[in-house]
């Protein structure tokens, strides 16, 4: 049998074409107004992986 992609996995980080992988920032939809506007602004921006795809592909395991 194949191995599966984590498909939660696949739905929360992006690939960059250098290979890098990026992610969004937690709780940026949630509770908004009690926020300041400093944190909402920093919050669309996405955050970097520490690992490559070479990399993560080799740590990472399958879920069957």
């Amino acid at each position: 049998m194949a191995n599966k992609t984590s498909k939660s996995l696949t739905k929360r980080i992006r690939i960059t074409r250098t290979g890098k992988l990026i992610r969004r920032k937690m709780g940026i939809d949630h509770f908004k107004t009690n926020k300041t506007k400093k944190v909402r602004r920093q919050m669309r921006n996405n955050r970097s992986l520490g690992y490559s795809v070479k990399k993560m592909s080799q740590v990472s395991t399958y879920t069957s």
